[in-house]
């Protein structure tokens, strides 16, 4: 079965609505529970998430798009993943330290 085709717009809205209702709480909850895990579940998670973001990042930077309306969305959802990034790297530093 072939997928339907997405036009950029459409794949654009579908990266956004994935990274804010699934990425986005598998994120916060690696970080509210990254130190109830062991150091090599707690990697591997990290590694999961960072790779999920740099997927949707990747796939996202891709897209043509012609209203600056929607470049605008694309160049905040990028910051919004490249934040998180972020925020589970300092996670991850921060449990390592301890």
């Amino acid at each position: 079965m072939s997928m339907p085709w997405r036009t950029p717009t459409d794949e654009l809205n579908a990266s956004h609505r994935r990274f804010h209702q699934i990425i986005t709480p598998q994120c916060e909850r690696f970080i509210a529970d990254a130190s109830g895990k062991t150091d090599d579940e707690r990697r591997a998670e990290h590694f999961r998430l960072t790779e999920l973001l740099m997927k949707l990042i990747l796939l996202v930077d891709g897209l043509v798009l012609d209203l600056e309306t929607l470049k605008q969305k694309r160049k905040t959802l990028i910051l919004e993943a490249q934040e998180m990034i972020g925020k589970l790297d300092a996670c991850l530093s921060f449990v390592e330290e301890e």
